[in-house]
């Protein structure tokens, strides 16, 4: 299960759980890819963390496909 709040501009998942979902992806056969990507990032007072790959992901949701794109920290 993955959480993408709709009402965000930009969404965001850390290495590992990119990397259990590719894998996850793979064992299905759904599509999934990572990307270059290079999005700011800032979580509470703390500095800025720059990704610099995303995965994009197709999702079907209400019997309509939906491609995401998540950066990876």
């Amino acid at each position: 299960m993955a959480y993408v709040d709709t009402a965000c501009a930009k969404s965001v998942m850390g290495e590992k759980e990119a990397d259990a979902l590719m894998k996850y992806c793979k064992e299905i056969g759904w599509p999934c890819e990572k990307v270059t990507d290079q999005e700011p990032f800032r979580f509470g007072p703390g500095n800025r963390i720059w990704s610099e790959s995303a995965l994009v992901i197709a999702v079907v949701w209400c019997s309509m496909a939906i491609i995401l794109r998540i950066s990876i920290i």
